[in-house]
């Protein structure tokens, strides 16, 4: 289960709710096209690679500012660049969403649920603050306009839901689903044309990272972007690095872990389907992935150590053989290479992975060795 929440408050969330889409960018900058968010890599850079890394049927909640946490919502597109206003519909007409958050996506009401889950009570308890790990320390960094949960988060956010609210509302009996005024449910999104396939309107921009052949990244954010939106796809050299598409059970980028601003750059878990005799599959494998655009050093193998052991003692009880490391780089100094062989964090150790941009949209990876 792969679930985002995006920050809302009480302006925008009636836009977002009755016009069936997420938006985020950068309060007070308004772009008018998706070249100037190019232009401006390291200022929103960052919320591009959010959102390249959803899916189609993804779930959303809604955290609104004083309010608490709203759900359930399901992705059906992908996501797109769009600067034109949209507006509320009845009584929140005159509220709008505008060019300061163009980096958008569809969405539909899965469960309508009236009662937020106030955000005192995601912290209410020991057991909660251990599940809610990511909203924590995303909480101490400071706000991010999309934020990827894991699988458990996304479980008790909606089990509390069920809590305060009783078994949910289908969509359709939704109060903001139907408007009178139009004898119709669910103002569309303009276009309000989806295909099967999950695309909007040819007339709108797709969100990508554009790469030049025998270059190197620009930013980080740009591989960290281009990875988070193809993993769990049928990248051939991807499956080889991080194994089949179909034992992907959940990732994320930016991944906050500590109070001051540390984050992974990628988590992976990794789970396999037993038949029924394990239900629900058994999470098998945590992938720790430390980026760097341009040379790995002997630090960032200290640094991706770190990241591991953080996710050994946290999340995976202590075990550190089902954590794997991985340095991905475009390129590796010798001493880089030697520290990853000489460390001995667990049976593995650390795998180091060589990235060349090869076309367009294309990248190809290359194991280095491990240490």
């Amino acid at each position: 289960m792969r679930a985002h929440i995006f920050n809302v408050d009480e302006h925008t969330f009636p836009v977002h709710r009755d016009r069936g889409f997420c938006g985020t960018g950068k309060i007070g900058t308004p772009l008018s096209s998706y070249q100037q968010a190019l232009d401006s890599p390291r200022t929103f850079s960052g919320l591009i690679t959010d959102l390249l890394g959803t899916r189609l049927n993804d779930l959303v909640f809604f955290y609104e500012s004083q309010r608490g946490f709203h759900g359930v919502y399901q992705i059906i597109s992908p996501p797109f660049f769009d600067p034109q206003d949209i507006c509320g519909v009845g009584e929140f007409g005159n509220e709008k969403v505008g060019a300061d958050l163009p980096f958008r996506l569809l969405i539909q009401c899965l469960y309508y649920f009236p009662e937020p889950v106030p955000e005192d009570l995601i912290f209410s308890t020991s057991e909660h603050e251990r599940t809610f790990w990511i909203l924590f320390y995303r909480k101490i960094q400071g706000p991010r306009g999309c934020i990827t949960i894991d699988p458990d988060a996304a479980r008790a956010l909606m089990e509390l839901l069920i809590k305060l609210n009783g078994p949910p509302l289908d969509r359709e009996s939704s109060p903001f689903y139907y408007d009178p005024e139009f004898d119709a449910y669910h103002i569309p999104f303009p276009p309000g044309v989806i295909s099967p396939e999950g695309d909007v309107g040819s007339d709108l921009q797709m969100l990508d990272i554009p790469l030049v052949p025998g270059s190197r990244f620009r930013l980080e954010d740009h591989l960290r972007g281009w990875l988070v939106g193809h993993l769990g796809t049928m990248h051939p050299d991807l499956q080889r690095v991080f194994g089949p598409t179909a034992h992907i059970e959940w990732f994320a980028n930016n991944v906050p872990y500590h109070v001051a601003r540390r984050n992974i750059d990628i988590l992976i878990y990794h789970r396999t389907p037993v038949g029924e005799l394990i239900d629900p599959p058994l999470r098998y494998k945590y992938s720790v992935v430390e980026l760097k655009r341009d040379q790995a050093q002997p630090q960032t193998v200290d640094q991706v150590i770190g990241y591991a052991k953080w996710v050994a003692h946290r999340l995976a009880d202590g075990e550190v053989d089902v954590v794997r490391p991985y340095i991905i780089a475009r390129r590796f100094q010798p001493e880089a290479i030697s520290r990853a062989s000489s460390m001995r964090f667990n049976r593995t150790g650390v795998q180091l992975i060589r990235y060349e941009i090869t076309g367009e949209d294309q990248v190809a990876f290359d194991d280095v060795g491990t240490g």
